[in-house]
């Protein structure tokens, strides 16, 4: 495998939060071993929250090895697991953070390219669309898990939420830091990874108090916790009607076949009885 190659990967791994995981060093001596396939294994904890897992490496045919997949099992405090395994498909991928934060129960706002079916007579992909500029056209939304719908292969489906607007939802909430440009910026960011995010709630006398926040887009609404995490407002929104989810579920379904050229047709789970925070 060339130099060229190996810094291409070792790149990706930075990238994607797992430099710490595997060094270049090591990932050279796995790839002098000239296996098919080889996995790195690893542990980390978020807080109370233990996630374990296995970096996946397979060789192509042209010699090179990638980093393909990994799997992520989150261990919650009282014993409860989840686990999943996540793609590296054609650079649409979710960095560890992001894995562990979708497992915990929250959505992450990607863009990522179409998938692309391979043509069975020719064994080729089609070329990615590229809009008059020249630029290759990708999609953005929002990703996030059910844990009531498995794959086939028993991983909880992703989901998409392709009409989620985070600046009306954060609009409707009296956060402190929403009225600085810079850490309006920087709170927003943290939600679209994602994360839990710590913020000032303002009473009507402008005193402040610790809560954190995370996005939810399955009901176009913020949820809440005290500075303890307790949840404080969950998967519902006062201003939301259930004729408006009814019609952003199938508009999203509208965006998903017109983004990805696919119908997902998945069969169901048991559903689970956790409330997920």
């Amino acid at each position: 495998m060339e130099e060229e190659a190996i810094a291409k990967l070792v790149n990706k791994i930075f990238y994607g939060g797992f430099g710490e995981i595997i060094t270049k060093e090591d990932l050279v001596k796995s790839i002098a071993k000239d296996k098919d396939i080889f996995k790195k294994a690893f542990e980390k904890t978020y807080g109370k929250d233990a996630v374990k897992g296995a970096m996946n490496f397979e060789k192509a045919e042209n010699g090179n090895y990638y980093f393909n997949s990994f799997d992520l099992t989150l261990t919650k405090e009282d014993g409860q697991q989840f686990s999943k395994k996540f793609t590296n498909y054609y650079g649409n991928s979710f960095t560890l953070k992001e894995a562990y934060n979708m497992l915990d129960g929250r959505s992450v706002h990607k863009e990522f390219l179409p998938i692309q079916k391979k043509n069975e007579k020719t064994g080729e992909y089609p070329s990615l669309q590229k809009d008059d500029a020249g630029k290759v056209i990708t999609f953005k939304a929002w990703h996030y898990l059910d844990f009531t719908e498995k794959d086939e292969n028993g991983d909880f489906l992703t989901k998409k939420n392709f009409n989620y607007d985070l600046e009306k939802a954060l609009s409707q909430e009296p956060i402190r830091e929403l009225n600085y440009p810079q850490s309006k910026s920087e709170v927003k960011n943290s939600l679209e990874r994602g994360n839990r995010q710590m913020v000032n709630y303002l009473d009507k006398k402008g005193n402040s108090t610790k809560k954190y926040i995370d996005a939810n887009p399955r009901f176009g609404s913020i949820n809440r916790y005290d500075e303890n995490l307790n949840p404080e407002r969950l998967r519902e929104h006062s201003n939301l009607k259930a004729k408006n989810q009814e019609q952003a579920i199938t508009q999203d379904a509208k965006e998903l076949g017109k983004n990805q050229g696919v119908k997902q047709n998945q069969p169901k789970a048991k559903s689970r009885q956790t409330v997920r925070r």
